[in-house]
């Protein structure tokens, strides 16, 4: 019941409830990045990889299709529509 209410808080209420965590504010940028762990989202080459993918799966898609050279397609024949 007491997390219900949003209103930003004071920076002792937040030292009572909390004693011993570190409180960071917006104007701290943020800097400590000791608990930051590095994972393969941030490589570019893992973006690289799948944009490789992509552009083979449609060139296979492509070449693997159907499709009908020339003037070998013809219309389909209309048919008479029933009375």
């Amino acid at each position: 019941a007491a997390e219900g209410d949003l209103r930003r808080t004071s920076r002792d209420e937040l030292e009572r409830t909390a004693p011993g965590a570190l409180i960071q504010s917006a104007e701290s940028g943020f800097e400590d990045d000791s608990q930051r762990q590095a994972d393969l989202s941030e490589k570019p080459w893992l973006y690289l990889l799948f944009l490789v993918t992509l552009v083979a799966e449609q060139a296979l898609a492509v070449h693997l299709s159907f499709h009908v050279k020339g003037e070998a397609a013809a219309p389909p024949a209309a048919r008479p529509l029933a009375a």
